[in-house]
This record gives structure tokens, C-alpha cells and sequence, in this order.
């Protein structure tokens, strides 16, 4: 082979493997689940990879995966805007088909694997030597079950009985009443002032 075929060899397969890299990239699923009411924090397509995931993290009777999503959406209003740009993130690489391909060994997109390939796929990223993938499963997981047992009905289903006392309600403020202060300004003693 001489220089010449061998370039365009190496040009051909550059383009082919771009050109197939590019689409597994850009596919997406129709199958994701849909939000219930209004996102604060992702986007529809975040909020469905996580609601399947969520599936798989809680995969018992009672846990309701879209409200758990809609849990950890409403969550991250308090974060920052670059970590719920990151977990954005992190939900499109989990469902990115091209990523598959490179984690799990299937370029399949995560919402369209069985569910036995969807705990693989989350164990494979839980066990990966990339610590950002395991940070990033670890705080998925986290965020699930969070969401998940801070209900007090949840989490009495593990034998908590819940706090001993009964918080009281606190008092409804007056409307448009003038503010009184609480405290008193004390006086400053300094040296010179000495009885």
C-alpha cells in the first residue's frame, strides 16, 4: 500500500468513525417519562433519565419515581447554577448512547435498556475507576433517597417513629405591624468610665 491509499485510508475511517460517533451522540429517547407540573431546575429530558433512574435506585412498591424527580428538581433551586448545570450534565452522559458505548459497552441509550441493564449500567459507573462517574452516581443515588425519606411517612417504613415531640406552629405574623426591636443596645463601657 502505498502513502497515498493509506491516507486516504486513514481519512475515510476518520470520517466514518465521526460521522458514527456524531450519531450515537445526537440520539435521543421518545420513551422518557414526562413531568407532572412545572420543572424548576432541569430540563424534560433531564428530568426523564432521572425519573428512570430514580426507578432503579427505589425499585419498590410506594416509590414513585416522576415525584421523586420532582423532588430532587425542586432540591436543586438551592444549589448553584453551575451544579445544576453539572447534573445536567451528568443525566445527558448517563443517557447518551456514544457514552454507552464507552462505560458499559452498549451503545443503547440508558432509558431504552432493560432494567437489569439499566442496574448494570448504574453498578458500572458506581465501580469505575473515573472517580467523577462514581461521584456522579453516588450523588444521584444520595439525592433519590434523600427526596424519597424525607417524607415522614417513607420514612417510617424503615422503623423510624418519628421526632418525640410535636413541633409547634409559630405564631402568624401581623399583617403591616410595625417591626419592635427584640433587643436592647447595650452601653459600651471603655476605660475611662469608671464608677
Amino acid at each position: 500500500m502505498n502513502r497515498r491509499t493509506f491516507l486516504r485510508a486513514g481519512v475515510g475511517v476518520g470520517v466514518a468513525g465521526s460521522a458514527a460517533a456524531t450519531y450515537l451522540g445526537l440520539q435521543s429517547s421518545t420513551e422518557l417519562p414526562v413531568p407532572r407540573r412545572a420543572l424548576a431546575s432541569l430540563d424534560p429530558v433531564s428530568f426523564g433519565v432521572l425519573a428512570v433512574f430514580a426507578g432503579r435506585i427505589l425499585p419498590f412498591e410506594g416509590a414513585d419515581p416522576l415525584e421523586i424527580a420532582h423532588g430532587v428538581d425542586m432540591s436543586l433551586r438551592y444549589a448553584t447554577p453551575e451544579a445544576r448545570s453539572d447534573m445536567g450534565l451528568v443525566l445527558g452522559l448517563l443517557e447518551n448512547s456514544l457514552s454507552g458505548l464507552l462505560t458499559r459497552g452498549q451503545a443503547t441509550l440508558f432509558s431504552e435498556l432493560s432494567p437489569e441493564a439499566q442496574d448494570e449500567a448504574i453498578r458500572r459507573w458506581g465501580n469505575s475507576p473515573v472517580e467523577t462517574l462514581r461521584a456522579a452516581t453516588n450523588a444521584l443515588r444520595k439525592l433519590c433517597l434523600g427526596v424519597h425519606y424525607a417524607t415522614l411517612e417513607n420514612a417510617r417504613e424503615t422503623g423510624y417513629a418519628g421526632p418525640p415531640l410535636d413541633k409547634p406552629e409559630p405564631s402568624p405574623m401581623a399583617a403591616r405591624a410595625p417591626l419592635s426591636r427584640p433587643w436592647a443596645v447595650a452601653a459600651i463601657a471603655t476605660e475611662g468610665d469608671q464608677p
